[in-house]
């Protein structure tokens, strides 16, 4: 979706990159958290939707495109989560837009049916 153009207007959607830590607790069972790593405002576009069977079981699928600002700050990358809209976005790819003027991540979040 190279050339997707958003004026800073459209960057209305708030939304949290967040960071995944796993700790070992004194038990040796593995504990997850997130923690906010960049709060920002995007303009996100829902793509599609889909439903696959995995695992056994029917899954929704649902994809969207997120178009940030670019950081100098803080470096987005796969290993982080999008927290938007009550639901956590796995990041599938990111791209830069343009000479450091924005970052593309293109996303999706799935729901057990």
């Amino acid at each position: 979706m190279n050339g997707w153009k958003s004026s800073t207007g459209n960057l209305n959607r708030r939304v949290s990159f967040l960071r995944q830590t796993s700790v070992i607790s004194a038990t040796g069972s593995v504990d997850y958290s997130s923690s906010v790593y960049l709060s920002t405002w995007a303009d996100v576009r829902e793509l599609r939707g889909k439903e696959i069977l995995a695992q056994g079981k029917e899954t929704a699928v649902a994809e969207a495109t997120f178009l940030i600002r670019y950081r100098t700050d803080k470096q987005i990358t796969k290993d982080l989560v999008i927290d938007y809209n009550s639901k956590r976005w796995e990041i599938l790819s990111v791209t830069e837009i343009g000479y450091k003027e924005r970052i593309e991540i293109h996303a999706m979040v799935r729901n057990d049916l």
